[in-house]
């Protein structure tokens, strides 16, 4: 399990931030309840001097989806947060951002997955193999859900 802990938007100061992240440790202060910490597997600080980027993300949590992928594994990812918390912004990127360094997890995990089966059917060793990627993009929002790759009406 990770978390990643967006910076402060326009208009917020670093010091109201409620979360303060060291190491795999995530501190939340609630004003007048005090401070609880929770651990998980990799914090994504992006507050700070040094901000976790989207190329982080996916080498930490990307790289492995896709060799799973290439060992026969299914994979999830799961985004979830409250509305503004960054959530399509770590998964898609912001609009318009192929290729760039601000391109999200998916597009990310979709171009290593692709070029490597593609390098698998180049590859002269050994017979042909044979590919098959599914996948399946759902959002859950107020109780509702939501299939991202339907046509939309």
């Amino acid at each position: 399990v990770a978390v990643r802990v967006r910076g402060p938007r326009n208009g917020e100061e670093a010091s109201q931030l409620a979360i303060r992240v060291q190491g795999s440790t995530c501190e939340v202060h609630a004003v007048n309840r005090g401070r609880f910490p929770f651990t998980f597997d990799k914090c994504f600080d992006s507050t700070g001097d040094a901000p976790a980027t989207q190329a982080d993300v996916f080498e930490t949590l990307g790289l492995p989806l896709v060799d799973n992928a290439f060992a026969g594994l299914n994979s999830s990812v799961i985004a979830y947060g409250p509305t503004g918390s960054g959530k399509t912004y770590s998964v898609f990127g912001p609009e318009r951002s192929l290729g760039s360094a601000s391109e999200g997890l998916i597009p990310r995990v979709c171009n290593e997955l692709f070029s490597r089966i593609q390098a698998a059917s180049v590859s002269p060793s050994g017979p042909p193999t044979r590919h098959v990627v599914r996948v399946a993009a759902l959002e859950v929002y107020l109780e509702e859900v939501y299939d991202l790759l339907a046509a939309r009406r």
